[in-house]
């Protein structure tokens, strides 16, 4: 499907009335989520895409930020009448989904917060880029070609350097937070932190999961 000039890949499941849109992280694609929207199906209309530049939809013509990326999901949501979704974002897909002012969140090891110390924002930089995960989870993935930065290097910098702590204080709708216990990559104490800054969230931790728990936990992320 061609969105505003850009092609995109995406899958539908499901037929409940109520719609739910599922934005996967940097590096990853709808592939790693086909297994949860399955059951999720079950209840919702459950929409997965490809964010522009990982796995079936090609890179953007330009250097896209959070917002240009955020104003694609956002013209992909009218392109199918997809009206008040869910929104279930992880990781960089937490960034675009704390922007799309969504009716209802659920946000999973999510990024956002500004890196404090030099070695905390290296260690952020790298995060889902590098994927501290066994080989064969990292198959699902697609294929090497996406999984390095590459021509995508200049949109990973602008991305990971957007602080998002003032977007996520003026978050008003009912806010699902879900974070692996053992996140290595964005460690439970931002969890707490944006709890606090998304006021009336609920914070659910995933026991013994790391950055990816419907992957490494899937049974208890569901």
């Amino acid at each position: 499907k061609v969105i505003g000039g850009q092609l995109v890949n995406y899958e539908m499941m499901g037929s409940g009335s109520k719609n739910l849109l599922i934005l996967h992280g940097w590096g990853g694609s709808l592939a790693e989520w086909r297994t949860v929207a399955e059951s999720l199906s079950l209840r919702y209309k459950v929409w997965l895409l490809d964010f522009p530049g990982f796995g079936g939809s090609p890179r953007p013509v330009s250097d896209w930020g959070i917002y240009e990326y955020a104003n694609f999901i956002r013209d992909f949501l009218r392109e199918f009448k997809i009206k008040n979704p869910i929104v279930l974002g992880h990781s960089f897909g937490g960034r675009v989904a704390i922007l799309l002012n969504a009716k209802q969140l659920v946000l999973v090891d999510i990024a956002g917060l500004e890196f404090k110390t030099l070695k905390a924002k290296i260690f952020g930089l790298a995060s889902d880029y590098i994927r501290w995960v066994p080989q064969n989870i990292k198959n699902v993935f697609g294929s090497p070609d996406y999984k390095s930065a590459g021509n995508m290097r200049k949109i990973f910098v602008k991305v990971v350097n957007q602080d998002l702590s003032q977007e996520m204080s003026e978050i008003k709708c009912p806010t699902l937070i879900i974070w692996g216990e053992k996140d290595l990559v964005l460690p439970i104490s931002q969890a707490k932190i944006i709890k606090n800054l998304i006021k009336g969230s609920v914070l659910r931790v995933v026991w013994g999961a790391d950055h990816w728990p419907h992957l490494s936990k899937p049974n208890d992320f569901m």
